[in-house]
């Protein structure tokens, strides 16, 4: 059987590189065959020149290129130019412990399931007191993830059979990083769950997320609330159907206790990095009234009966 693994960039010269001298420690198991697509979502820093270069020294390496703005594009063509029986992605800013894909796909090799969600834990310089489980979820941490039954997959560490693809034929190219933000990855699981596939937590295959520290920073974090609230709408609009507005009295009555915690918690709040998680939550809240508004506008994309767009 062959594994392709597939790892979109952008702009993260510096990122893919490392990430690409890491791979080539990662061990390939008996009886299974590997390449890697590296996906270029338009760079206009030296990737281009740089990365098929590098991808000379690694077996199996392929150099793609796709223009179309958005994580879910650039995706769904490392899908169309890959022919694995495994499909296996990850990001650019990883390093892989050496059992890696074994660990990964072993359940999916042995028939056992269908997918599954691997392990991301966060590099140790990158760790911090105050973080939190949304904080540690937000940088794509999976230690809160069911062990046995997890409800999702996280995009910088998750693998499939090809099979799935006959179901859930790609990634909603409205969402993820240069669209929506987020919850490209959430939205196909769920929809590979929903067609009826085996989704396994696969705890031994396990990456270290290598992110940049300015990630940690309040704003980033402020932003990520926007961009969580967009996506998660956009998703139980088009996808669950189960979006409803707030109300004036229940919008009120957040924005006050927003403003009242502010006052009353200026020192939790007034940091540099990190942001607490009651004010993360109430962002996220309001954010999804007003994303809402704009949402259900639209025309629904999706039946429950079918993971193709409408």
């Amino acid at each position: 059987m062959k594994a392709s693994v597939i790892i979109c960039t952008r702009d993260r010269c510096a990122n893919v590189l490392a990430t690409l001298q890491a791979l080539k420690s990662v061990r390939i198991p008996d009886g299974l065959d590997a390449e890697f697509l590296f996906v270029d979502n338009g760079s206009s820093d030296a990737t281009a020149e740089e990365l098929p270069r590098a991808l000379e020294s690694l077996p199996g390496g392929r150099y793609l290129r796709e223009d179309r703005r958005g994580k879910s594009s650039a995706l769904n063509t490392g899908l169309a130019q890959s022919d694995g029986g495994i499909v296996i992605l990850t990001d650019d800013d990883i390093r892989p412990k050496g059992n890696w894909i074994e660990g990964l796909t072993g359940e999916i090799a042995q028939g056992r399931a269908d997918a599954a969600a691997g392990t991301v834990i966060m590099a140790p310089h990158l760790q911090r007191p105050w973080m939190r489980s949304t904080h540690k979820a937000w940088l794509a941490c999976t230690e809160s993830l069911d062990p046995v039954h997890p409800a999702a997959a996280v995009g910088a560490n998750m693998a499939f059979h090809r099979r799935v693809l006959e179901k859930v034929p790609g990634f909603d190219v409205e969402l993820g990083p240069g669209k929506l933000g987020l919850w490209e990855d959430t939205l196909f699981s769920m929809q590979l769950v929903e067609a009826g596939f085996r989704l396994c937590r696969a705890q031994d295959g396990v990456v270290e997320h290598w992110f940049d520290e300015d990630r940690l920073l309040r704003e980033a974090f402020l932003n990520y609330a926007r961009m969580e609230a967009r996506s998660a709408t956009y998703v139980a609009w088009h996808w669950s159907g189960d979006l409803e507005r707030l109300g004036t009295a229940r919008l009120a009555r957040y924005r006050l206790e927003l403003a009242a915690k502010r006052l009353l918690r200026w020192s939790e709040w007034h940091q540099r990095e990190g942001a607490p998680e009651w004010e993360l939550f109430l962002l996220s809240t309001l954010y999804q009234d007003s994303a809402a508004r704009d949402v259900m506008r639209q025309p629904r994309r999706y039946s429950r009966e079918s993971a193709a767009a409408i």
